[in-house]
């Protein structure tokens, strides 16, 4: 990534302290208030799937891009200079 581009995510944008507030409380994820029902959004986020409570932590392709955003950032050596 060009340094203009990399300075512009890190400093201007704080993506990485952005990337948090996303993963403490998931736009994915919802439960249904009269069914207590859990539902995550689908791999191309286009419907909602009902989720077993022992699947709720299973992760989302949605989920995992933000995670794999995440460590991208954190672990890039030329994010760490």
């Amino acid at each position: 990534m060009p340094m203009s581009a990399m300075s512009r995510v890190l400093d201007t944008h704080d993506l990485l302290c952005s990337l948090v507030p996303v993963l403490e409380n998931p736009p994915w994820t919802r439960r249904l208030p009269l069914s207590n029902q859990w539902q995550k959004r689908d791999g191309d986020g286009q419907k909602w799937n009902d989720v077993a409570n022992a699947d709720l932590l299973t992760l989302t392709k949605i989920e995992g891009q933000v995670w794999i955003a995440l460590f991208s950032l954190v672990c890039n050596a030329e994010v760490r200079i």
